[in-house]
């Protein structure tokens, strides 16, 4: 599975905070590589464990992700640096970008004056 579809499938389940944090600490340049926490940096997949103190076993981090299979495939990506922070950077703001649609399109609808019609007696 190539990058462009294994990181929406995986992402796309963090919640908003972790997703957007996730994306600040791409920017900063302060997210590990081989290890869950390195030097107060985490894994992007870390990033979305709900718990802090999963982050201290590998195995429960990727069990906590609810993302067992899909987890290995982007870890080797990563961790091997094939996949590059500016390339998951691009995939993560598209993701962003869609879920940001979505929210303003749904408050669109939840906004949007309600046509009321006259009814004939």
């Amino acid at each position: 599975m190539n990058a462009p579809i294994l990181i929406p499938a995986i992402f796309s389940q963090f919640r908003d905070l972790n997703l957007i944090t996730l994306i600040q600490n791409l920017r900063q340049g302060r997210v590990a590589r081989g290890d869950w926490l390195a030097n107060g940096r985490l894994c992007p997949l870390a990033h979305g464990a709900a718990d802090s103190k999963i982050v201290g076993g590998c195995d429960d981090a990727i069990d906590a992700v609810c993302i067992k299979p899909l987890a290995s495939q982007f870890l080797n990506l990563w961790d091997g640096a094939l996949l590059s922070d500016a390339a998951l950077l691009t995939e993560l703001n598209i993701l962003w970008r869609e879920r940001r649609a979505d929210a303003d399109a749904v408050q669109g609808v939840l906004t949007a004056p309600v046509e009321t019609t006259a009814e004939i007696l």
